[in-house]
């Protein structure tokens, strides 16, 4: 008749996992430019070099460059954002973002920031933010055919169906007559 009795038990079991590998972590490795230095009235490739710092290969890699308009440093595409397919633990790769200062712009070290959103190869997500320092010369002027300087919009948003007043001038760079 003992085999007819039932008997049941609930209990918590706490399980500390233990692994020695590193959390992914994407770090900008290194920053390089055309004489190391971005000019003011010029547009310049900017190379990011980002690396994996964790043990796991990440994927879907997206990084956008942000922080523009304010020290009159600007995205030279109209893509902000780059994207790498994956990176394995340990492994470097070069990201270009091509930037264009404005004329005028003084000497000094300009901040910019890199958004990153990446995932593990579990799928899990991660994002990071880091600030890049860009030293700008305030000398020089572009070498292009037509250079737009001086944009100026308003401050903070624009409502829908508002007239709101935007100035610019456009100059001749190239030294012909266009």
């Amino acid at each position: 008749d003992d085999l007819n009795n039932r008997y049941s038990f609930s209990d918590v079991i706490y399980v500390r996992i233990e692994n020695d590998l590193q959390s992914p972590t994407l770090i900008i490795q290194e920053i390089q430019m055309t004489g190391g230095r971005l000019n003011a009235g010029s547009s310049t490739v900017v190379n990011v070099y980002v690396r994996n710092m964790g043990d796991l290969p990440l994927e879907e890699i997206d990084l956008t460059l942000s922080g523009f308009g304010t020290g009159g440093i600007y995205m030279d595409t109209t893509y902000s954002t780059r994207k790498i397919d994956e990176l394995a633990p340990g492994e470097i790769k070069s990201v270009p973002f091509p930037l264009r200062v404005e004329q005028g712009v003084e000497e000094g070290t300009y901040p910019l920031q890199l958004n990153m959103k990446f995932k593990d190869d579990y799928g899990t997500a991660y994002e990071a933010k880091e600030e890049l320092y860009l030293p700008v010369s305030g000398s020089g002027f572009a070498g292009g055919l037509i250079a737009i300087e001086n944009l100026r919009v308003p401050e903070g948003s624009v409502q829908p169906y508002v007239d709101f007043p935007v100035s610019l001038q456009v100059r001749n760079t190239s030294g012909n007559r266009i």
